[in-house]
C-alpha cells in the first residue's frame, strides 16, 4: 500500500511539472483566391518534446468549408540542424532553416492551382493573437466602418456563437477519453441578432464526430474573423489538444459564403 501511494505521488508530481509544457502554433493568413473560392492559412512552431520546427498549411473551399489540401513538414525532413549550437543561439541561422522548410511546403501546396499564388487579403474583422488567453465563445462584427447608432443603426450586424458539445466515445481514442472530456465544434453565425423579425441563423460547422486531426481536443475559442468582399468569411479558432509534455494549441479555420 505504501509503495502504491509513493508511485501515485510521483506520477502526480510529474504531471504537474509538465502541465505547462506543450507548444503553441503561430497563425498566418495566406489570403483568399481572387474569386473567393479558396482560403488558405499557415501555422508553425516548435514541436512539443523534440523542439523541432514544424509548419503546416490548409487550403479550404470557402463556400462548402471543405478541406481541399493540407501539407505539413517537420524541419528534420529537410535538414537536421538541431544539434548545432548556432541554431539555438543565432536567430539568423534559425530563420534561414525555417525559411527553407516553408519554401518546400509552398512548393508542395501548388498554390497556383487554387489561385492562391496571388492571394487577396480582405478585411480583418477580429484579430486576437496567441498571447490572448481570453476564451471567446461568442463575438460580434459588422462590415460597416461607422460607429454603431444613428444613421448606421440600419447596417447589418453579425454574431458568432461557439458551442463545444462532447464528442461521441466511438470517435475518440481510448487514451483521450480516459483523460479529457473531448469536445467538438458547433459554430453558428447569426445575422441581425438584435432584430427578431430579421434574425437569420446559419450553421457554419457542426461536428458529429471528431476528426483524427483534432483527437484529444478539449477546448476551442474564437481568435479571428477575416472577410473578402463582405461575402466570404473565415472564422479562426484556436484549440487545445493533448500533447507530449502538456496541452498543445493549434489553429483551424471555418469558412462560409454569407452574403
Amino acid at each position: 500500500m505504501k509503495t502504491t501511494k509513493i508511485i501515485t505521488l510521483i506520477i502526480t508530481l510529474l504531471l504537474t511539472a509538465t502541465s505547462f509544457a506543450g507548444d503553441g502554433s503561430t497563425y498566418q493568413s495566406l489570403g483568399f483566391s481572387k474569386d473567393g473560392k479558396y482560403f488558405a492559412f499557415l501555422q508553425d512552431g516548435e514541436e512539443d518534446g523534440s523542439g523541432f520546427y514544424y509548419v503546416s498549411a490548409d487550403v479550404i473551399e470557402t463556400q462548402t468549408n471543405k478541406l481541399i489540401k493540407r501539407e505539413s513538414i517537420v524541419g528534420d525532413e529537410i535538414e537536421y540542424v538541431y544539434e548545432d549550437d548556432a541554431y539555438w543561439s543565432n536567430p539568423e541561422v534559425r530563420k534561414a532553416h525555417q525559411d527553407k522548410v516553408k519554401k518546400e511546403l509552398f512548393k508542395r501546396l501548388d498554390f497556383e492551382k487554387y489561385g492562391l499564388d496571388k492571394p487577396v487579403f480582405g478585411k480583418t474583422l477580429i484579430s486576437r493573437n496567441q498571447y490572448d488567453k481570453s476564451e471567446y465563445t461568442s463575438t460580434g462584427f459588422t462590415f460597416n466602418e461607422w460607429p454603431m447608432g444613428g444613421t448606421s443603426a440600419s447596417h447589418q450586424t453579425y454574431s458568432l456563437t461557439l458551442n463545444t458539445p462532447s464528442a461521441p466515445q466511438e470517435s475518440v481514442a481510448d487514451y483521450c477519453w480516459d483523460t479529457f472530456d473531448v469536445k467538438m465544434v458547433d459554430l453558428k453565425l447569426i445575422k441581425n441578432p438584435n432584430y427578431q423579425d430579421e434574425k437569420e441563423v446559419l450553421t457554419l460547422q457542426q461536428d458529429t464526430r471528431l476528426p483524427a486531426s483534432r483527437n484529444c481536443t478539449f477546448k476551442y475559442w474564437i481568435v479571428g474573423v477575416e472577410s473578402l468582399n463582405d461575402t466570404y468569411i473565415s472564422v479562426i479558432l484556436r484549440y487545445s489538444t493533448l500533447g507530449f509534455e502538456g496541452p498543445n494549441e493549434r489553429v483551424m479555420a471555418v469558412t462560409a459564403k454569407i452574403n
